[in-house]
C-alpha cells in the first residue's frame, strides 16, 4: 500500500466506532504481517490499542508479532514473555511464537513451554491452532536433538488429522534426523522408528547415511 492509501486507512478506523476500531485494527495488522508489511503493520497499533479494542492480549501479541520483523527476534521474546508473565493464558498464536522466538534465541525451548503447548492441543482437539501448535513442538524437539519424540509427535498428528503441512514437516524432521543425530540414535530410529509413506527426500537422506554406516539392504529397503 502507498501512503495515500495508508492514510484512508487510518481515517476510516478513526471514524468507526470505538467497540469496532481495535478489533478491525487488529486484523488489518495480521494482514500486513502475512503480506511481508511490518512497517503498515506498525503504523496500525496505535489504533489498535486504543479504546474499545478489548483485547490487551491480542494488541500485545501483535505488537510483538510486528516486533520480531522490525526489532529482531531477541526484542520480540522478551515482548512475548513479558505478555507471558502477565496473562498465563496466552493464545495459540502466542504460544507457537514463544516456541519459534525461544528456539530462535536461546537455541532451545523449556520443558514447562512445550508442556503448555501440549495442554492447549488437547483442550482444543483440533483445527488450525491445534496444527500450528503441533508443528512448533515438533520444530523445537527436532532442533534440539530429541528426534524420536519429534516423529512421534508428527507421526501421531499425522494419523489422528493429516492437515496440510504434516509430511512437509515430517520429511524435515526425519532429514534432521540423517543429518545430526548420533549414530545410536539415528540407528534405533531408522531401523525400527520411521513413520510410514515417508517422502522421498526423507527416505533417500535415511538411506544415503545407512548406507555410509554400512546397512546396505536396510538402505535399499527405502530406496526401493
Amino acid at each position: 500500500t502507498d501512503a495515500r492509501e495508508r492514510t484512508s486507512v487510518a481515517a476510516a478506523l478513526r471514524a468507526l466506532p470505538a467497540a469496532l476500531r481495535g478489533p478491525l485494527a487488529l486484523r488489518l495488522v495480521e494482514i500486513h504481517l502475512a503480506e511481508g508489511e511490518p512497517e503498515e503493520a506498525a503504523a496500525l497499533l496505535p489504533l489498535a490499542r486504543g479504546q474499545g479494542s478489548g483485547d490487551g492480549t491480542g494488541t500485545a501479541l501483535a505488537e510483538a508479532m510486528v516486533a520480531a520483523r522490525l526489532e529482531g527476534p531477541a526484542a520480540a521474546l522478551a515482548r512475548i514473555e513479558a505478555l507471558a508473565r502477565a496473562d498465563a493464558r496466552l493464545p495459540p498464536a502466542g504460544v507457537v511464537l514463544l516456541l519459534d522466538l525461544s528456539l530462535e534465541v536461546r537455541g532451545a525451548v523449556a520443558d514447562d513451554l512445550l508442556v503448555l503447548s501440549a495442554a492447549q492441543r488437547a483442550e482444543r482437539g483440533g483445527g488450525p491452532a491445534t496444527r500450528d501448535l503441533l508443528l512448533a513442538e515438533a520444530r523445537a524437539l527436532s532442533a534440539m536433538g530429541r528426534h524420536g519424540e519429534a516423529l512421534a509427535l508428527l507421526s501421531e498428528g499425522r494419523a489422528a488429522d493429516p492437515v496440510p503441512g504434516l509430511d512437509a514437516a515430517l520429511a524435515g524432521a526425519v532429514v534432521a534426523l540423517a543429518e545430526a543425530a548420533p549414530d545410536a540414535d539415528f540407528l534405533a530410529l531408522a531401523l525400527d522408528a520411521l513413520p510410514d509413506r515417508l517422502p522421498e527426500e526423507a527416505g533417500d537422506a535415511v538411506a544415503r547415511r545407512l548406507l555410509a554406516m554400512g546397512f546396505p539392504p536396510e538402505a535399499l529397503a527405502l530406496l526401493g
